[in-house]
C-alpha cells in the first residue's frame, strides 16, 4: 500500500519532468544543428559577399580611372600658352608641327600627371593628324633622371590602334569623340625591348575648329592592377581577355602588391585549355549587369574568385577577376567546441531548473493563499507552487496564468512608456507638450538645452508656452518668416500641431522648435560673399563698359566694321554681367532678410510709368512697341514703390528678351473680390513657353531653351526675384502661355484701403 501511495504521489512529478527532459534534449540537439548550419552558412555568405564587393570595387575603380584620365586630358588639350616659360599652346604647337615647343608645353603637365594620385601617368604621347607621334614622354625608373621621366626620340605609328584610328579619322559615336582602351606599346628607341600593356585614353586636339592631332595618356596595366588590388583589399587581381586568357596578374605581398605581366604559358582564367566555351565565361560575357559580379564557387587552391566585366566607355573589353584567400574565413573547428560547451551548459541548466520547478508541486495549500496575498499586495514576482490534481491545483494554475498575463501587460505598458519617452528625449529638435489650458506638461532634453537649464535641475521654468523667451525673428524673410523665432542665441523654426483623440476630443498642443542657427549663418555668409564679389566686380565692369562706349562713339578714333562689332559685343556682355550681379545681390538680400519691405499707398499708373521709362530705349532698339493700359480710376495699391519698379523691370526685360516681333503691353485691372486686389499683366507676343516648363519658370536658374543663343540672355534669376518680391507684399504671381503666341505674366497687389490686421506683423517682420 505504501508503494502505491508513493507511486501516486510521484506520478505527476514523473509526467512533468520526463517529457521536460526529453524536450530539452531535443531542443538542444535541434538548436545545435541549426547553429552549426547558420554559422557555417553565414560565414560562407559573408565571405562570398567580400569576394563580390572586392570585384565590384575594382570594376568601379576602372571607371574612376577612366574619368580621371578624361579630366586630365581636358587640361592638356586646352592648355594655353605659358607666358612665363614661353611654351606655346598645345593645339597651336601640334598645328605648326613645333615639336620642341610641344614638348616644352607638355613636360610640366606630364610631371603633374605622374604625381597626381588619381592619374599616375606612365606615358604621354602627342601625335599629329596622320597618327605619327610628335612627343613621347615616359616615366623613368626611380633615380635614373632628375625629372623622373625620359623623352623617347623615336617616332611611333599609332593609327593602327583603334582609338587613335578613330581620332585621326574624326569618328564620333554616341559617347563623344574621346576613346579609351588597353593598348600594347613598344619603345621606339629600343625595338628589341618587350612590349608593354597600357590603359590609355585618347582625345582629339582642335585648332580653329579643325582637327590637328591628338593626345594619349596612359598608365601601365601592371601598375593599374596593383593599384586596384590595394583599393579592393583583395589577395589577387587579374585582367583577362574576352576569351579568358590572362593579361596581367597582381598578388598581395603583405601590405604591398606585386604584378606580373602575361607570359606565353600564362594560365587560363578557368584553368582549362578551351577557347572560351565554358558556361562561367559565357555567363560573364552575356550578363546585362554592367557592374554585376559573377561568383566562381569552385574551390581552386583554397582561393575563391569573383569575376566582373572590364568596361571602358560602357563597352566590355575584357574580364576582371578578384580572388580572396579562404584563410579569411573563420575555421569551424574553432567555433565548434565553444558551441558544444555552451549547449551542454544550457541543457544542464534547463534540466536543473526543471527539477527545481517540479519539486515545487508538493508545496502545501498555504502556498496558494500566501501567493494570493503577495500578488494582491503588489508582489507580481510571486507564483503559486501548488500543482495538485484537485480543484485547488486547477485554481493555482489559473491564478498563475492570470498573474503572468497581468505581468506581461504591465511590462508592455512600461516598455511602451520607456520607448516613447526615449524617442521623445532623443529627438534633436525642441519638443514641448502643452495641456488644453496652455500649461506646459513636458519638454524633451533638447528643449532644456535650448533654454540653458539641466533637465533635472531646480530652475524655474515658465508655466505656459507663451511665457517662453521666444521673439519673432525680424530678419527672416518670405513665407518662412511666420515660423522663425529667436531663443537666446538660437534661430528657431516653430511648428505646432493639435493633440486630438480618435473621438475628436482636443487634449492640447505639441510645439516643435527646430534649431536653424547654422542654416541662418550659412545664408548670411552666402549673402556677404555675394555682396563682396559684386562690389569688387562692379568697378572693373563699369570701367570696361565706359571704355567700350567711348570706343563705339569714336572718341579713340574711327573703328573698322569688325572692330566696331567686337566692341559692341563687349559692351553688350558687360551690360549682361552687370544685370547678373544686380540680380544676384537682389536675391541674396531678399533671402537673407536685409531687403526690407515698406508698404505704402502707391499710385499704380505713376509707378508703372516710372518703372518702364528706363526700359523704353532697350525695347525700341529691338523695334518693339511698349504700351500701357491702366484705367485712370484704378485704385491705389499697398506696395513698396522700389520693389514694384524692380518687379516691372524684371517682367518687362524678360518679355523683351523673348520677343522678336510685335510688342509688350502692361495692363492693370481691378479685382473687387473679397480680398480687393489689383491685377497687373505683362503681355508679350514672343515665342511663348513650353507646357513642360510653365510650372518651373519661377524656379531659380531655369531658362527657356530659346535663350541659349541670345546675346542678352540671363541665368534665370529675374522671375525668381519677381516672385519673391510679389509674395513679400502679400500678392501672387503666375504665367499663362501658348508656344508661338506669346506669354502673359500676371501678379496681384492689395488695394491700399484693404489691410489685414492679422497679417501686418508678418509683413513688418519681413
Amino acid at each position: 500500500m505504501q508503494k502505491v501511495i508513493q507511486e501516486v504521489q510521484t506520478r505527476l512529478h514523473y509526467k512533468i519532468i520526463l517529457p521536460f527532459i526529453l524536450l530539452t534534449l531535443f531542443v538542444a540537439l535541434v538548436g545545435y544543428a541549426i547553429a552549426f548550419y547558420l554559422i557555417a552558412g553565414a560565414e560562407q555568405e559573408r565571405f562570398n559577399n567580400n569576394v563580390v564587393e572586392a570585384a565590384r570595387v575594382a570594376s568601379l575603380a576602372v571607371v574612376d580611372q577612366e574619368r580621371a584620365n578624361l579630366q586630365f586630358l581636358i587640361e592638356l588639350v586646352f592648355a594655353p600658352r605659358n607666358e612665363l616659360t614661353g611654351a606655346p599652346a598645345v593645339a597651336q604647337a601640334i598645328r605648326e608641327d613645333d615639336t620642341d615647343g610641344l614638348r616644352q608645353a607638355l613636360e610640366p603637365y606630364f610631371q603633374r600627371g605622374m604625381n597626381r594620385d588619381t592619374v599616375q601617368l606612365d606615358r604621354l604621347i602627342a601625335f599629329n593628324r596622320t597618327g605619327y607621334s610628335m612627343v613621347d614622354l615616359e616615366r623613368a625608373p626611380p633615380g635614373t633622371t632628375d625629372t623622373g621621366f625620359v623623352v623617347n626620340p623615336g617616332i611611333l605609328r599609332l593609327d593602327h590602334f583603334e582609338p587613335v584610328h578613330k581620332i585621326v579619322n574624326e569618328v564620333h559615336d554616341n559617347l563623344g569623340d574621346k576613346y579609351a582602351g588597353i593598348m600594347l606599346l613598344d619603345n621606339p628607341t629600343d625595338p628589341q625591348s618587350d612590349y608593354q600593356y597600357y590603359f590609355g585614353t585618347v582625345a582629339p586636339v582642335i585648332f580653329d575648329e579643325q582637327l590637328v592631332g591628338g593626345i594619349m595618356i596612359a598608365m601601365r596595366v601592371d601598375q593599374l592592377a596593383e593599384k586596384l588590388l590595394m583599393r579592393a583589399s583583395a589577395d589577387s587581381l587579374a585582367f583577362h581577355t574576352m576569351d579568358g586568357d590572362l593579361l596581367v596578374w597582381a598578388i598581395r605581398d603583405g601590405d604591398t602588391a606585386v604584378s606580373t605581366i602575361k607570359l606565353d604559358d600564362s594560365p587560363h582564367m578557368l584553368d582549362i585549355a578551351d577557347t572560351g566555351d565554358h558556361p562561367l565565361l559565357t555567363t560573364i560575357k552575356e550578363t546585362n549587369q554592367e557592374r554585376g559580379v559573377i561568383l566562381d564557387t569552385r574551390n581552386r587552391e583554397n582561393v575563391q574568385y569573383g569575376y566582373a566585366r572590364l568596361d571602358i566607355r560602357s563597352m566590355q573589353v575584357g574580364i576582371l577577376s578578384c580572388g580572396l584567400s579562404r584563410s579569411r574565413m573563420t575555421d569551424w573547428d574553432q567555433a565548434r567546441l565553444p558551441l558544444i560547451g555552451t549547449t551542454v551548459v544550457l541543457v544542464l541548466g534547463i534540466v536543473g531548473v526543471g527539477f527545481f520547478i517540479s519539486r515545487q508541486i508538493t508545496i502545501p495549500l498555504d502556498e496558494l493563499v500566501s501567493t494570493a496575498r503577495e500578488v494582491t499586495s503588489g508582489n507580481y514576482e510571486r507564483r503559486s507552487q501548488v500543482t495538485s490534481r484537485d480543484e485547488i491545483g486547477m485554481l493555482s494554475s489559473a491564478f498563475n496564468q492570470m498573474t503572468e498575463h497581468l505581468v506581461d501587460l504591465l511590462q508592455k505598458v512600461r516598455a511602451d512608456s520607456v520607448k516613447r519617452e526615449a524617442i521623445v528625449q532623443s529627438i534633436p529638435d525642441g519638443l514641448i507638450v502643452c495641456q488644453a489650458t496652455g500649461e506646459i506638461e513636458t519638454m524633451n532634453r533638447a528643449m532644456y538645452d535650448f533654454l540653458g537649464v539641466k533637465q533635472n535641475g531646480r530652475a524655474i521654468l515658465p508655466g505656459r508656452f507663451h511665457d517662453l523667451p521666444l521673439t519673432r525673428d525680424e530678419k527672416a524673410f518670405g513665407a518662412r518668416s511666420r515660423d522663425m523665432y529667436v531663443l537666446g542665441e538660437h534661430s528657431m523654426r516653430l511648428m505646432v500641431s493639435q493633440i486630438v483623440t480618435a473621438e475628436g476630443h482636443y487634449l492640447g498642443d505639441v510645439y516643435v522648435l527646430q534649431d536653424m542657427t547654422d542654416e541662418v549663418k550659412v545664408d548670411r555668409m552666402k549673402s556677404d560673399f555675394i555682396r563682396t564679389v559684386s562690389h569688387e566686380m562692379r568697378t572693373p565692369l563699369t570701367s570696361i563698359r565706359g571704355n567700350a562706349d567711348m570706343l563705339i562713339a569714336g572718341l579713340a578714333g574711327p573703328l573698322q566694321s569688325e572692330q566696331h562689332s567686337m566692341v559692341q559685343t563687349m559692351s553688350q556682355q558687360t551690360s549682361n554681367m552687370s544685370r547678373l550681379l544686380e540680380n544676384m545681390v537682389a536675391i541674396s538680400g531678399i533671402e537673407s532678410g536685409t531687403t526690407k519691405v515698406e508698404l505704402e499707398p502707391t499710385d499704380l499708373k505713376q509707378a508703372v510709368e516710372e518703372a518702364i521709362w528706363p526700359l523704353r530705349k532697350a525695347v525700341k532698339a529691338k523695334k518693339l512697341s511698349l504700351t500701357t493700359d491702366i484705367p485712370p480710376d484704378i485704385p491705389q495699391v499697398d506696395a513698396d514703390r522700389i520693389h514694384l519698379r524692380m518687379i516691372m523691370k524684371q517682367l518687362i526685360d524678360n518679355a523683351r528678351v523673348y520677343t522678336e516681333e510685335g510688342g509688350i503691353t502692361v495692363r492693370a485691372t481691378h479685382q473687387p473680390d473679397d480680398r480687393d486686389f489689383v491685377q497687373i499683366d505683362v503681355i508679350d507676343t514672343g515665342c511663348g513657353i513650353a507646357p513642360d516648363l510653365i510650372g518651373r519658370v519661377f524656379e531659380r536658374l531655369v531658362r527657356g531653351e530659346q535663350s541659349n543663343d541670345r546675346p542678352d540672355r540671363g541665368i534665370g534669376l529675374g522671375l525668381t526675384i519677381a516672385q519673391l518680391l510679389v509674395e513679400s507684399q502679400g500678392g501672387q504671381i503666375w504665367v499663362t502661355s501658348t508656344p508661338g503666341s506669346g506669354s502673359t505674366f500676371s501678379f496681384t497687389l492689395r488695394c491700399a484701403h484693404e489691410k489685414d490686421p492679422e497679417e501686418q506683423p508678418v509683413v513688418e517682420a519681413a
